[in-house]
């Protein structure tokens, strides 16, 4: 497991729901290193509480190293209609993106371009895991047809 590799590093781990969070605590061992936090990202609210009280308050992170986003959502069988994709784009894009910039803002990440090269500090690692469902293949007009007007939109 990734607490076993890394003792030395704190380990927040993000549910939007915490009993789910806590029962994943408890099926990793319930490590000292690994802490449940409850985040939403499509909830700014909830970003800017796990970010400012849960994190900088309560567990004193000052900054991120690795950050891995695993929050996701697929639809479930062959039908996509435009609610879909825009509960799609909502999680799997603005989510992970309003994560990030709020992280920045936050002091809480640095990027190669503004990490103080004086401090020995590395940038932050940032992942983002998806699945095979996350491709749109040319042979799928339907889901494509779906998702072209929320991407080329304003909103």
């Amino acid at each position: 497991m990734l607490s076993s590799v890394a003792n030395n590093w704190n380990i927040i781990l993000c549910s939007r729901d915490a009993h789910r969070g806590e029962q994943a605590l408890k099926q990793l061992g319930s490590p000292p290193n690994v802490h449940l936090a409850v985040l939403d990202v499509t909830d700014q609210q909830s970003i800017d509480h796990c970010l400012r009280v849960r994190l900088k308050q309560e567990l004193k992170i000052e900054r991120i190293d690795v950050l891995i986003n695993n929050a996701g959502f697929a639809t479930k069988g062959p039908e996509i209609n435009r609610d879909i994709a825009q509960q799609t784009l909502a999680v799997n894009y603005f989510g992970a993106k309003n994560l990030i910039e709020s992280c920045l803002e936050q002091g809480l990440i640095t990027t190669d371009t503004d990490s103080d090269s004086d401090s020995g500090k590395e940038p932050c690692r940032i992942i983002i895991v998806s699945s095979q469902v996350s491709v749109l293949s040319h042979g799928d007009e339907k889901r494509i047809q779906c998702f072209k007007p929320l991407l080329l939109s304003d909103d």
